[in-house]
C-alpha cells in the first residue's frame, strides 16, 4: 500500500512538473499575438462547420442519407438532416456544462486536447457517412459540435492576455468559428472533383496536427494561469486622465485608474459569489439565462427551417433553392467580417462604463455601494444585448418577403446575431461571475439553453407564416434583458 501511495505521489508530482513546464515553454514577448493569430486560424478551419449543414443536404442526398425515409419525395425537403442537426445542438448544449467542470477541476489543457479528439472523431464519422451507415450522422455531429463548442470555449481563454481589449478578442474569435461554416460550402463546390469523405478525413486530420500543439503549448494547465502574461509597463511617468471637468493626475496621494476600479469590481465580484450555488442561484444568471434561451431557441429555428422557409419564398424554382442554400453557408463568413464591429460595441461599452464608475466615485468620495457598482458595470452589456435583439427582430421580420436580396441581407443579419449571441454570453459570465468559475457557469448556462431549445421540434410543426410570426415574438422577448440592464440601479 505504501508503494501505492509513493508511485501515485511521484506521477502527480510528474504531472506537476510537465504541466509547470508547459507552460513556461513559450517566454516570447509577443507570444500573446502569435496565440490569438493560431486560435483564430484554428477556428476558421476545424470547428463549427456543422451549422453549414445546409448546404451539403444535395450531397447527403446524393450518397442515399435516409434515403429509405424519403419515398418518392424530394429528400431535400424530408425533416431527418433537420432532426439531426438540433439533436446535434442540442446535444452540444446539455453536455457543455461537463465541459465546464472539466475545465475548473481537472485543467484547460486537457479539456482543449480532448475536445480535439471528439472534434477529429465526429469528422471521421462523417467521412463514412453513406446510404449503409445514414444513422452514423448523427453521432458524427454531435462529437463535432461538442468538441468544436469546447475548443472554442478553451481558446477564449486568449482573450484573458488582453485585459483592455477582452470583448473584441472574444468576438473575433466566435466569429472564426462562425466562419467556419463556410467550409461546407466549399466542400459542396469541389464535391464533384474531391469526393465527400476525402474533404472530411483532410478535416479530421488537420484538427488533430493543428490542435493538439495548441493544447500542449498555448493552453496552460488553468484558466487562471493564461492572464499571467509578463507585459513591459511604464511605471513611475505622470500620467493625467480628463474626465469632464474633472482632471487626474498620477500621484501617490489621489491616484484613480483603471487598474484600481478593475481591482474593486473584481472584490465585489468575489464578494458577491463566494459559491457556486450563488452564481447560479443569482439576478444576474437569471437575466442572462433568460436571454440566452430564447437566444439560441431563435437561432437553431432559423437554421433548421432554412429550407421550408426558401421552399415557402420559391415554391415551383428548385434551383434557386439549392442555390440559395449553398450561398448561405458562404454568406455566415460574415461572421468574422462582423465580429471586429461587434466586439468594439463591447469593448467601447465597457470602457465607457468604467470610466464612469471612475468618474461616480470620484464625485462621491468613493461612497458608492458595491451593489451600484457591480449593476453599473453589468450595464456595458445592455447596448450589445439591445442591439442583438433589434437584429433578431429584423432578419426574423424579413422572411416575410420573398426576395433574393432579402434573404442575402437575412443571412448577413444572421451573423451580426449569431456574433453578438456567443460573444456577450462569455462576456456576461467574464465579468459578473468569478473567474474560478467560468467554465462550470457557462456550461449550466448552455445546458439550460439545450434544454429549452427542446422544445423547437414543437414549433417546427407550426406552418411557416406562423413559425414566422412566432419567431418575431420571440426575438421581442431579448429585449428584457437589456431594458432590466438599463433600469437596473442596485
Amino acid at each position: 500500500m505504501r508503494q501505492f501511495v509513493r508511485n501515485l505521489v511521484s506521477v502527480m508530482t510528474a504531472r506537476v512538473r510537465l504541466c509547470a513546464h508547459l507552460d513556461r515553454c513559450i517566454q516570447w514577448r509577443y507570444r500573446k499575438w502569435l496565440f490569438l493569430s493560431l486560435g483564430v486560424i484554428e477556428m476558421f478551419l476545424f470547428s463549427g462547420f456543422h451549422y453549414g449543414y445546409n448546404a451539403l443536404k444535395g450531397n447527403f442526398n446524393k450518397l442515399g442519407v435516409f434515403e429509405e425515409h424519403c419515398g418518392d419525395q424530394n429528400c431535400t425537403k424530408k425533416p431527418m438532416v433537420d432532426y439531426a442537426f438540433n439533436t446535434w445542438v442540442n446535444t452540444q448544449m446539455l453536455l457543455i456544462s461537463g465541459t465546464g467542470f472539466l475545465m475548473d477541476k481537472v485543467g484547460l489543457r486537457f479539456v482543449k486536447i480532448l475536445s480535439v479528439v471528439l472534434y477529429s472523431l465526429g469528422t471521421f464519422m462523417f467521412a463514412f457517412t453513406n446510404r449503409s451507415t445514414s444513422g452514423l450522422l448523427f453521432p458524427a455531429g454531435m462529437f463535432v459540435a461538442l468538441g468544436s463548442v469546447s475548443s472554442l470555449i478553451c481558446n477564449h481563454q486568449i482573450s484573458s492576455m488582453f485585459p483592455t481589449v477582452q470583448g473584441l478578442v472574444i468576438a473575433m474569435l466566435s466569429g472564426a468559428y462562425d466562419s467556419c461554416s463556410a467550409l461546407t460550402f466549399i466542400i459542396a463546390r469541389i464535391s464533384d472533383t474531391v469526393p465527400l469523405q476525402s474533404s472530411f478525413i483532410a478535416i479530421a486530420v488537420g484538427s488533430l496536427l493543428f490542435g493538439i500543439p495548441m493544447g500542449l503549448f498555448v493552453m496552460t494547465q488553468w484558466a487562471t494561469d493564461m492572464a499571467e502574461q509578463p507585459d513591459h509597463e511604464v511605471d513611475g511617468e505622470d500620467v493625467e486622465v480628463a474626465y469632464g471637468d474633472i482632471k487626474l493626475e498620477s500621484n501617490a496621494e489621489d491616484k484613480i485608474d483603471f487598474v484600481n476600479v478593475d481591482v474593486r469590481i473584481q472584490r465585489i465580484v468575489e464578494k458577491r459569489f463566494p459559491t457556486l450555488k450563488s452564481c447560479i442561484i443569482s439576478l444576474p444568471f437569471a437575466a442572462v439565462a433568460l436571454w440566452f434561451m430564447f437566444g439560441l431557441f431563435r437561432l437553431t429555428y432559423f437554421f433548421s427551417q432554412l429550407v421550408p422557409i426558401l421552399f415557402y419564398a420559391f415554391p415551383d424554382d428548385e434551383s434557386t433553392v439549392y442555390s440559395l442554400l449553398t450561398m448561405s453557408s458562404f454568406l455566415f463568413m460574415a461572421g468574422f467580417v462582423v465580429s471586429p464591429f461587434t466586439g468594439s460595441i463591447l469593448v467601447y461599452s465597457k470602457a465607457y462604463y468604467r470610466r464612469k464608475i471612475e468618474r461616480a466615485l470620484i464625485e462621491t468620495n468613493g461612497s458608492l455601494s458595491d451593489s451600484q457598482v457591480y449593476w453599473m458595470y453589468l450595464r456595458s452589456m445592455a447596448p450589445g444585448l439591445l442591439l442583438m435583439a433589434l437584429s433578431g427582430i429584423l432578419y426574423s421580420s424579413l422572411q416575410l418577403v420573398k426576395s433574393k436580396a432579402t434573404f442575402i441581407t437575412t443571412c448577413i443579419l444572421l451573423s451580426v446575431y449569431r456574433s453578438l449571441l456567443f460573444s456577450i454570453c462569455i462576456n456576461f459570465v467574464l465579468i459578473a461571475f468569478p473567474l474560478r468559475n467560468f467554465g462550470t457557469v457557462n456550461g449550466i448556462l448552455n445546458t439550460i439553453g439545450g434544454i429549452f431549445n427542446a422544445l423547437e421540434n414543437a414549433l417546427k410543426q407550426a406552418p411557416i407564416f406562423p413559425g414566422t410570426i412566432i419567431s418575431i415574438g420571440i426575438s421581442c422577448v431579448l429585449l428584457v434583458t437589456p431594458l432590466f440592464l438599463f433600469c437596473k440601479r442596485r
